[in-house]
């Protein structure tokens, strides 16, 4: 019989089921003694159960190997790491937090274990897959590499070492029911052999499964499947939070040698609260909540003291981020502020919320850091650009002249319809005035087609508002319908999807043409800085990077050249992705923009 076990991380507890071992009797009726305590008291949980965790994993390690071998060896448990990533920034972020906590909790067993990170999967002991939930598409895809991996295992004789798989993320929170149940389903997925290391592992698709949230109970979890994998039925957790932002992790972003060192991630908010009908991203990710602005300057410094040139804020609504840290007794000395919105035109489905530290004074301290290291964002909403925050994008040479603005539709009856909270008169008025506050500002956007209800009338406003703004990227898609969401339980998903594909070739044909337009007519002569990022993939002998508009340079490499310098290059000829340029100069920021006229006093105190 399986004993339920809390596993608590810092901001809630979790929950796992772990099989019951004579090993751990004391613990076990411990913990179901102080189980209501537990839940009640965050502080006293964190600190009794991890110690205890630790207690009663060290002694499981000096008696339990995943290799038979002579007792007189000295021969330590080996686990050995793969990781794989999927979807979007804010994964890749989150996969450079799990390595941070797994090195500091298994640094605590450095006597027992051996801890190795490998990009061959054939060596692996663990697999971490990293997921994304915001398509089918991705989830299929996950699928369908979580079948060959349990291939693979099933393959293994019973004296290799055993394989767990850890799924995580957005689509653990999403599909947890598929990817633990020894379901038909599930079994369509593994070829069970005489072979195989733990037969209770032929009937699923993952071992542990741990949605956003839970990631400090990872290093856990794998010990305790290495250490009673004779017994080891599932871990799991799903649980989402109203605190966990992981603030206090310093990331692990040079595992392997392909990571560079030119760009970093740092999260600086989490969730989300718009609740679009599409969106499964509160339901996968949870309410928004935001890194004390301290903790993020902080990271931000560190990374400048160990060269990074570019920092890129992330958040799944970055440009919401909204600092609460401050004292009671702080606010009730202010006079409340609430959130400032772009203008008028757009509306929120939660109402007005208490004005912390906003995103604009944050962007304005980091930018203060390194006048020679770039700063960028991802993801915002078009609702959260108030002017303050525009003035303070044009008022630094090292914030980038590029503004990602999701429009996700043109015609303002489905925007209506998705909740997004404005109309398309109104996107039209943010587009316009970002291009007159912000000169020579790129811009870049997201746009579903073939959502619920829409006609051919609504496309066409799309492709039209497409043609007016002349995004210069775009990341297009069709509508995939996303269980529990506001869409997929009051709307019909009624676009028939060869509409949909039709109509997603016409947005990527109309996209190009107009950005292939837009660089020919306004990039062919013009200097830009570029920060380079390594060699070009498809032109032998020539280097790539970008230019502060997020657009991609190559050009004529050169011996003294490499990755982190800044050059000045004059741009010959262009395409829609991509600009050819010239060779001019060894350069930087301040040597670049010397000229600039930009304002130098903090706008937000004016």
């Amino acid at each position: 019989m399986d004993t339920p076990i809390c596993f608590v991380g810092l901001a809630s507890p979790s929950l796992f089921t772990l099989s019951s071992s004579s090993k751990l009797p004391e613990m076990t009726s411990t913990f179901q003694r102080n189980s209501n305590s537990f839940m009640k008291s965050k502080k006293s949980t964190r600190t009794f159960s991890h110690s205890l965790i630790k207690s009663a994993i060290s002694q499981s390690i000096e008696s339990v190997h995943p290799i038979e071998h002579d007792s007189d060896s000295d021969e330590n448990i080996e686990v050995v790491i793969h990781t794989e990533t999927y979807g979007c920034a804010m994964n890749i972020a989150d996969t450079q937090v799990i390595h941070s906590l797994i090195l500091s909790e298994f640094s605590s067993f450095s006597d027992k274990i051996t801890l190795k990170f490998t990009e061959n999967e054939s060596e692996a002991t663990v697999f971490l897959i990293n997921t994304c939930a915001i398509r089918e598409k991705a989830e299929i895809k996950v699928i369908q590499r979580l079948k060959y991996l349990n291939t693979l295992r099933n393959r293994r004789l019973s004296t290799d070492p055993p394989q767990i798989i850890c799924v995580l993320g957005c689509m653990a929170e999403h599909m947890k029911k598929e990817l633990l149940d020894p379901s038909p389903l599930s079994q369509l997925f593994t070829k069970t052999t005489k072979k195989t290391t733990n037969s209770n592992q032929n009937h699923r698709l993952a071992d542990i499964v741990l949605g956003p949230d839970s990631y400090r109970a990872l290093p856990f979890a794998i010990l305790n499947a290495l250490c009673y994998r004779d017994s080891f039925s599932s871990s799991y957790n799903v649980q989402l939070s109203t605190e966990e932002t992981y603030a206090d992790v310093a990331p692990v972003r040079k595992l392997h040698s392909k990571d560079g060192d030119v760009s970093a991630f740092v999260n600086v908010m989490r969730g989300c609260d718009n609740a679009c009908t599409f969106c499964v991203v509160p339901r996968t990710r949870g309410r928004e909540r935001s890194r004390p602005m301290d903790s993020i300057v902080s990271e931000v410094q560190q990374l400048s003291h160990e060269g990074f040139k570019e920092v890129v804020l992330l958040g799944q609504n970055v440009n919401s981020y909204n600092d609460l840290s401050v004292s009671a007794e702080q606010n009730s000395m202010n006079e409340r502020k609430v959130i400032k919105y772009s203008s008028e035109g757009f509306s929120s489905r939660y109402g007005q919320k208490d004005a912390g530290k906003t995103f604009a004074e944050l962007l304005w301290k980091v930018s203060e850091i390194d006048d020679e290291m770039r700063i960028r964002f991802t993801s915002p909403h078009p609702k959260d650009y108030p002017m303050e925050l525009i003035e303070v994008m044009n008022s630094r040479n090292n914030l980038c002249k590029q503004v990602h603005v999701p429009l996700q539709s043109g015609s303002t009856l489905v925007l209506d319809r998705m909740k997004r909270g404005y109309s398309r008169e109104v996107y039209i008025e943010l587009v316009e005035s970002l291009r007159e506050q912000i000169p020579n500002v790129a811009l870049s956007t997201d746009i579903i087609c073939g959502f619920c209800g829409e006609t051919e009338k609504e496309f066409e406003e799309t492709i039209e508002l497409m043609k007016k703004v002349q995004f210069e990227q775009a990341f297009l898609y069709a509508y995939s319908e996303r269980d529990g969401t506001p869409a997929a339980k009051f709307l019909i998903d009624d676009v028939n999807e060869d509409v949909k594909q039709k109509r997603l070739s016409r947005m990527i044909e109309v996209f190009h043409e107009c950005a292939r337009t837009k660089n020919e007519i306004e990039e062919i002569g013009r200097n830009h800085l570029v920060l380079i990022d390594g060699e070009a993939s498809k032109r032998i002998g020539y280097l790539s990077g970008r230019t502060d508009t997020n657009k991609r340079v190559i050009f004529k490499g050169h011996s003294a050249l490499k990755a982190g310098d800044y050059v000045e290059v004059q741009i010959q000829k262009s395409s829609s992705l991509t600009l050819t340029a010239d060779f001019i100069k060894k350069s930087s920021i301040k040597q670049f923009f010397k000229t600039s006229q930009n304002i130098t006093m903090n706008p937000i105190l004016l």
